[in-house]
This record gives structure tokens, sequence and C-alpha cells, in this order.
């Protein structure tokens, strides 16, 4: 126990040294080979960017849907570029027509600043598998941005990617009616994948606002060291 204590006692005074000193990166690098710790990712981070930035990225499981091309859409479509990710449906009759509109202004402003539009894109996933096809996507995504991808799949693959990343809903009671109207509760929330394909931030709906969204991702793209 007087050892534990001892190397907590060591690991509390070097990391105290190091921020004292102002350091930064390498201080914190310094501390992680010191002590065999990884170095805590928020210590760094801008603070509007805690409570948005996982504690650190979230690598994926493998998982295989189609986009709205009839195209395979895997891990490997992540890879490279920036994606902001909306779970939803095309039947929704408010939040996602919304929700998607807001992700366009975002990408116009965006795109007043070339490198901080180079390599992202915009993905909508379908939580209503039966109803949407690659047709609708098709018709239904490209509609707020002409970039935007509709991807679709077997709800069993849906719903384990959206499990990966939290992203909640609810399919009503199965029914022979095929009613056009019926509603699917989903969540309101944009996931970001960065270009290593892995989970690395979330915009709660406080944050949807356009010039908010783009503002933070710029600064996400900062942290991780791209000059913007």
């Amino acid at each position: 126990m007087i050892s534990s204590l001892t190397q907590i006692s060591r690991r509390q005074a070097i990391m105290g040294v190091l921020i004292s000193t102002g350091l930064g990166l390498i201080g914190l690098r310094i501390y992680s080979g010191l002590t065999g710790l990884p170095p805590d990712p928020t210590l760094n981070m801008d603070k509007e960017l805690v409570g948005v930035m996982l504690p650190s990225p979230r690598e994926l499981q493998p998982f295989t849907l189609t986009d709205h091309n009839m195209q395979p859409f895997t891990p490997k479509r992540l890879q490279g570029k920036w994606t902001i990710a909306f779970f939803g449906y095309t039947h929704c009759p408010d939040v996602c027509p919304v929700s998607m509109g807001l992700l366009a202004e975002a990408f116009s402003i965006l795109e007043k600043r070339p490198k901080a539009i180079q390599g992202v894109q915009g993905v909508f996933i379908t939580v209503d598998t039966e109803r949407d096809t690659p047709e609708l996507l098709k018709a239904y995504v490209p509609y707020f941005h002409p970039d935007f991808l509709g991807v679709t799949g077997t709800q069993d693959a849906i719903h384990a990617f959206a499990k990966q990343v939290g992203a909640y809903y609810a399919l009503p009671p199965k029914s022979d009616n095929k009613d056009e109207s019926q509603l699917i509760s989903h969540s309101s929330v944009f996931f970001l994948f960065d270009p290593q394909g892995r989970f690395t931030a979330l915009f709660q709906p406080q944050l949807h606002q356009p010039a908010i969204m783009a503002e933070l991702f710029i600064k996400i793209r900062q942290h991780y060291g791209e000059s913007i």
C-alpha cells in the first residue's frame, strides 16, 4: 500500500511540475514516459470542446452497409475523410429535415474556408430500412447538399452500427399496415468520425446551430494538429 501511494505521489508531483512549467504536449509526453500512463487528452483541449470530443477516439468494429448509389459502405469509406453522420429516416416530419438543413448550412459556412471543408463528407444513415430504399435516399439526401450521402442496410447491421456510437432509435411494433406516416423515435445527434475512421466527437441538439457547429468542427481539426 505504501509503495502504491508513493507511486501515486510521484505521478502527481511530476504532473504538477510539467503543467506549472508550461511544457504542454512535450511535458505530457515526458509524463507518459516516466509513469507509463497515457496523458489525459482533455488537458490540452480547448474548453469549448470538453463534452463534444470523446476523451479518446473510439475504434469501430467492422460493418457493411450500402450507400444510395448501391455501393458498399464499410469502415474503408470513413478512411481519409472527416465524416459527420446523422441517424434518421426520410419520412420524419420535422427533426430530420431540420437537422439535415442545419448541416447543409454548416457546410456552406465551411465552404468559405477551403481548408475547412477539404476532406469532409456528410452521411445520413436511415433507421427505417423497410421504407427507405436506396432510390428514396438518393432522391432525399442530396436535396440538402449534393455531396451528402444516404446509407442503408439490413436492420441488424444498422442496429449494430448505431449501438457502437450510442445512437438511439426505437422502431414501432411490426404491422401489416404499411402506414407511410408511421413515426420512429430517434435521437437528434450528429456523430463525427476522424480520418482514421474512429468515432471522435458528437454534437448534441443544443449545439445544432450552423455557425457553432462549423466553429467547433474547425477547433476539433486544429486540436488534431491540422492548419485550418
